[in-house]
């Protein structure tokens, strides 16, 4: 089964200004290409790093797939982590009803 745990993933924000990715969930993920897997796991983050959710495309030769690929943006003001906030709000339209919807169901 190719499912996404409620709490994936967290990104902590470090006093010196840079960033880690933290496993917490049981997916398996590659950031910028290396694989980070096993809750407790960690990554370094960088502006635009890519974290992708990897699943098991061939069991015989251990070859991954990306399931969801996310693009890595920090927004952090003068203050530190403690002061980030979005710059924006991403609003997804409706899909037409003639179109299908895309549905990932554990």
């Amino acid at each position: 089964r190719n499912c996404v745990s409620r709490t994936a993933f967290e990104v902590h924000c470090h006093s010196n200004g840079t960033f880690s990715f933290v496993v917490a969930g049981s997916n398996t993920f590659a950031v910028d290409g290396k694989l980070v897997a096993g809750v407790g796991s960690t990554a370094t983050l960088s502006p635009g790093s890519e974290v992708a959710f990897t699943y098991a495309a061939d069991a015989s030769s251990n070859t991954l797939g990306t399931l969801l690929l996310l693009r890595f943006h920090p927004t952090v003001r003068a203050g530190g982590c403690s002061a980030a906030v979005p710059t924006e709000k991403v609003v997804v339209p409706e899909a037409p009803a003639t179109q299908p919807r895309w549905r990932l169901r554990c």
